[in-house]
C-alpha cells in the first residue's frame, strides 16, 4: 500500500556531521573528531562560541564545497530509490529556503533525486516563513517520518503517524508514542516493505 513518507536531510540522507567536522577543522584550525561532534547537538557549546557565531559558521559551511561534497549516509541512495517505487517521498528539512538549488545539486550528484518535493522550514536561518516539521507533515499528510532529532520526533508525532528515529548519541532518551529507534537504511526498508 502506497505511503506518504517524510524524510529529514541532515544526518539522515546527508552525512552532515562528518562534513561539518571536516569543514570546521580546516577553516578554524581545530582537531575535533566526528565522535566529538556527535556528542554535542549544541554547536556553540562544542565550539565554545556565541549562538550568533555558531550560526555564522554553519552558514559558511552551507555555502562551501565541503557541504556540496558531503557523502550520503550509507544505504540511503539505494533505500530511497526502492522506497520511491511504491511511495510518495518528501524531504522536510530545517535548512533555509535559499539552499534549494545546492540541495537539489547534492541530491542529483548522490543519486537521491527520487523525491516528490523538498520543503524547507527555515527554522534557524532565512527570511522565508518559518514552519515546524510537524506543520509541514500535517500539510503533506505524512504517514511515516524519518529523522535523527528527538525534538523533531516529538514535534511530528501524532495519532496515525509513525516516526523512525535514526539512533544517534544526540537523540537518546525516552521515545514518544509511535516512535521506533532504527539503526540503518536497511532496517528502514524492512519496516516499510
Amino acid at each position: 500500500m502506497k505511503k506518504i513518507i517524510g524524510v529529514d536531510l541532515d544526518d539522515v540522507l546527508l552525512d552532515c556531521r562528518l562534513a561539518l567536522c571536516e569543514f570546521h577543522n580546516a577553516r578554524y584550525d581545530n582537531f575535533l573528531t566526528k565522535e566529538e561532534f556527535c556528542q554535542h547537538y549544541n554547536l556553540e557549546e562544542l565550539w565554545k562560541c556565541s549562538t550568533e557565531e555558531a550560526i555564522k559558521r554553519v552558514v559558511e559551511f552551507y555555502n562551501s564545497e565541503e557541504h556540496l561534497n558531503a557523502l550520503p549516509i550509507i544505504g540511503a541512495s539505494e533505500a530511497i530509490k526502492e522506497l520511491s517505487q511504491n511511495n510518495s517521498l518528501f524531504i522536510v528539512t530545517v535548512k533555509p529556503e535559499y539552499l534549494r538549488d545546492s540541495t537539489h545539486k547534492w541530491l542529483v550528484k548522490n543519486n537521491l533525486d527520487f523525491f516528490d518535493g523538498v520543503y524547507f522550514t527555515n527554522k534557524y536561518l532565512g527570511d522565508n516563513v518559518k514552519k515546524t516539521k510537524g506543520k509541514v507533515c500535517d500539510e503533506l499528510r505524512v504517514e511515516v517520518f524519518i529523522d535523527d532529532a528527538l525534538s523533531n520526533a516529538i514535534d511530528v508525532r501524532k495519532e496515525g503517524r509513525d516516526v523512525l528515529l535514526f539512533d544517534s548519541p544526540w537523540n537518546q532518551g525516552e521515545l514518544p508514542i509511535n516512535t521506533k529507534r532504527v539503526y540503518s537504511w536497511r532496517e528502514i526498508l524492512e519496516i516499510l516493505s
